[in-house]
């Protein structure tokens, strides 16, 4: 006899477990695979292949990654790429926590009206909201009009269309809606309870925010970065329209290479790269975050050991933490008690 549990395993008479795949599972993997493993595999094949006139050549060559990385033009365009789409989700994941947080903690009533006019930006085309922002930004805007006529400038300012701060300006404006799903998600989903504990406790907002709010969320910023980021570096069309001659992305020229110059292994060889360096800097961040959760976890338990004073709140508010449904009965009882005769 064989039990199955809701962790996929199955549990044998004798105790072991073994690794059970559901049916419901299948699905996903299929797509899975034919909608990421074998397009990024036919990229990778592809980037090891010679360009011919409008054809290709399959000959096994490193000449395509070679180019590549003997090109300063393209290894400045690459890392102009990862730079810009690295600070515009910084700048977009900050504003739409803001923005997640005071929907769900301080909008009340309203916070589900604010979602539904942010997500409402969605059901407009991407090119639209572009060609939108560039009649604000633009040197005959509605913002440069502003200015001038406000006196605090005595010419349009350019760079605000184009360049690479009008590249991650239209970047943060196009993806913020996108950023502020996954945050808004981990904050519905944060018990009412906890925090309710830790001010009960004698913990302040601040403290709490730190210890809790921030933790619980921090999978729904994870996602939140990872959906900006990715979809930031890839962006052409904002460089294009935005960016102008001094404005370029690797997107780009990826593009170009697919297009025009009919140079698929190049292309692939660029796209390769590219989410190589998806890879790199998404695993870099998850490093620092995982050093800095231990490096404050160390801090925090020296200071424990020594007796420091300004931790004591905080250690009898993770005390409560974990026991924070007694807390709130305790606190219950004793306001019962209390109005007795």
């Amino acid at each position: 006899m064989t039990e199955l549990n809701e962790s996929f395993t199955i549990t044998g008479v004798d105790g072991s477990r073994k690794p059970f795949v559901t049916l419901g599972v299948l699905p996903l993997l299929v797509y899975l695979f034919f909608m990421l493993a074998a397009p990024l595999a036919i990229l990778v094949v592809f980037s090891f292949w010679k360009a011919d006139f409008f054809s290709v050549t399959r000959t096994f060559t490193l000449e395509n990654y070679s180019r590549l990385a003997t090109s300063p033009i393209f290894v400045s365009v690459l890392f102009k790429t990862l730079s810009s789409s690295l600070l515009a989700s910084c700048i977009a994941v900050l504003i739409a926590y803001a923005m997640a947080y005071a929907i769900v903690f301080r909008l009340a009533v309203w916070g589900p009206r604010v979602l539904t006019l942010v997500m409402a930006s969605l059901l407009s085309s991407y090119v639209v909201r572009l060609y939108a922002l560039t009649t604000i930004l633009g040197t005959n805007g509605i913002l440069n009009k502003a200015l001038i006529a406000s006196g605090l400038v005595r010419a349009p300012l350019e760079f605000l269309l184009y360049g690479y701060p009008a590249i991650i300006l239209t970047l943060i404006y196009v993806y913020l809606p996108i950023a502020i799903l996954p945050i808004f998600a981990s904050l519905q989903g944060i018990d009412r309870r906890l925090l309710e504990a830790s001010r009960d406790l004698g913990c302040g907002p601040w403290r709490t925010f730190l210890r809790i709010t921030l933790p619980l969320s921090a999978r729904g910023l994870r996602t939140a970065f990872a959906f900006c980021f990715i979809l930031a570096g890839s962006d052409y069309v904002a460089a294009r329209l935005v960016g102008g001659m001094n404005g370029q992305m690797i997107g780009s020229i990826i593009a170009d290479q697919f297009g025009g110059a009919s140079n698929y292994p190049f292309g692939a060889a660029l796209s390769v790269v590219l989410v190589a360096g998806f890879a790199l800097v998404l695993s870099g961040c998850y490093i620092v975050e995982r050093a800095t959760a231990w490096m404050a976890t160390r801090s925090f338990w020296r200071a424990f050991a020594i007796g420091e004073p300004k931790y004591s709140r905080l250690c009898a508010m993770g005390a409560g933490v974990v026991g924070h449904t007694h807390a709130i009965k305790a606190r219950d009882g004793m306001a019962s008690l209390s109005e007795l005769p």
